[in-house]
């Protein structure tokens, strides 16, 4: 920013306005992309418990049986939620019974059963839910969340961020052009009066006062 120190005083003025103006905005959106990132990750782990619990009841009976045709048959539910991408049901001792695997996401294997639980690695949400029956831990359930739709709502902001930015910046320009003269003229003719009274030594030169 060394470079504004070297500009006239009209166009600091305006460097000025622009950088404060652009500052100002990708704070802004910053802020805005995290939060909308933390409440998009915040609602899709609620979401995964509630979708969990339900289909962790429903399973009790195929995981007591052992009862793989009907693992498979439950989790085959989850074709009709986009976002989980995999799935797995595991009997109490650790065994899988079925998966569920999304079209695209052919190369899914079963990780080993793990404690109740959430995490977020290479863009996805997973999730280890303990199914109990009877208080009784009988089972878990993995699920596996994709967040592309969160990628998509950044890039949207992403771009409208950029539009706001220089529409701001543009208008920013064209409104301390139109006002940096209420700043800049009388710092002009002061400057101008000191030196007719520093060159012509006329001290009866008053400078005009401004409101």
């Amino acid at each position: 920013m060394r470079f504004i120190h070297h500009l006239p005083l009209a166009k600091k003025i305006r460097a000025l306005t622009m950088l404060t103006a652009g500052i100002a905005l990708v704070v802004a959106g910053t802020v805005l992309i995290g939060f909308e990132s933390y409440s998009f990750y915040h609602t899709r782990i609620e979401t995964l418990k509630a979708v969990a619990g339900i289909v962790g009841s429903n399973s009790s009976a195929a995981i007591v049986f052992h009862d793989a045709d009907s693992a498979k048959e439950i989790l085959s539910s989850f074709s009709a939620k986009a976002s989980i991408t995999a799935a797995s049901l595991y009997a109490a001792d650790g065994d899988v019974l079925a998966i569920y695997v999304r079209d695209n996401a052919n190369k899914f294997h079963a990780p080993a059963a793990a404690p109740e639980g959430y995490g977020y690695s290479s863009g996805h949400i997973r999730m280890f839910h303990s199914i109990r029956y009877n208080g009784e831990t009988i089972g878990t359930l993995y699920l596996e969340s994709d967040i592309s739709e969160l990628y998509d709502r950044l890039e949207q902001y992403g771009s409208v961020l950029c539009v706001v930015l220089l529409a701001a910046l543009l208008t920013a320009s064209i409104i301390s052009a139109r006002l940096q003269d209420a700043i800049t003229r009388p710092i002009r003719d002061l400057a101008w009066t000191a030196k007719m009274i520093s060159v012509d030594r006329n001290y009866s030169i008053r400078a005009k006062k401004e409101s």
